[in-house]
């Protein structure tokens, strides 16, 4: 069984350790727990030290971390059981390696995942009138968060690395090629969205040859040429202020309950 856990712990790591999702991730993370309660017979006291043992946790802290991205903050308590701190924990370690609380309450608990949803109503039909707004405009700021809203993809990505392909028989998917902040592989995977997949590719090829979107990209790549991860950051801070500007102006400020 050891060696068994050993490669399972290493398969994990390998295929979760450069995704930059929660949803992407979850997958794994469910099959890896699924594995461990049907094919081993730790106990849950134990469970934790032997996942310990095998590296899971190291490999993991290995990586860098950021917060919203691959990590959650972790409350942190004293002896007391009173919140002391914070830490920002990967997302995989918060879903496997459990304490044994956590293995019993793991699927009714809320996930980092919840982070997502506010409580508030959304309108379809007036989200998706907005965001048709946006992708008719000829403004390319507009555009960029009208692609964002319609995909679901990061500033960096719509502007600089994201390749949307159509597949046949699916109006409303694409191939989507170009995740950003990604470590070494290039994964392709299907992604949904609000407008027909032609229609999305369309735009975002328009946007793409905008002068001034052209102009950002030949800019970050000189400041770093080698760094393509300092070259996302880079886009993503000089584009903030405009992109936020439609966003307020189009969705309305955070507290809004339009």
């Amino acid at each position: 069984m050891s060696k068994a856990l050993q490669e399972k712990v290493n398969e994990l790591f390998e295929a979760t350790k450069g995704l930059e999702t929660f949803e992407e991730m979850q997958p794994y993370c469910d099959d890896f727990y699924s594995w461990i309660k049907e094919y081993t017979t730790y106990s849950q006291k134990s469970l934790g030290t032997v996942l310990s043992r095998y590296g899971l946790y190291k490999k993991f802290k290995s990586l860098p971390l950021e917060q919203e991205v691959n990590a959650v903050p972790v409350p942190k308590f004293d002896k007391d059981g009173n919140q002391v701190a914070t830490e920002l924990k990967h997302y995989v370690l918060t879903q496997c390696g459990l304490k044994k609380e956590d293995w019993t309450d793991r699927n009714t608990t809320t996930r980092a995942t919840d982070r997502l949803s506010n409580g508030n109503e959304i309108d379809p039909e007036q989200y998706l009138d907005v965001v048709g707004k946006l992708l008719s405009s000829d403004d390319p700021h507009e555009l960029a968060v009208g692609l964002i809203a319609a995909t679901g993809r990061r500033p960096h990505e719509i502007l600089a690395r994201a390749k949307f392909t159509a597949i046949d028989g699916e109006e409303y998917h694409v191939m989507f090629e170009g995740q950003g902040k990604k470590r070494g592989d290039k994964p392709v995977f299907k992604i949904a969205t609000l407008y027909p997949a032609e229609y999305v590719i369309k735009i975002h090829n328009q946007l793409r040859k905008v002068a001034n979107t052209k102009a950002l990209l030949k800019e970050v790549r000189a400041e770093f040429p080698k760094d393509t991860a300092e070259q996302n950051r880079a886009i993503d801070s000089r584009r903030n202020g405009s992109l936020n500007r439609v966003v307020r102006t189009y969705f309305g400020e955070k507290d809004n309950p339009n």
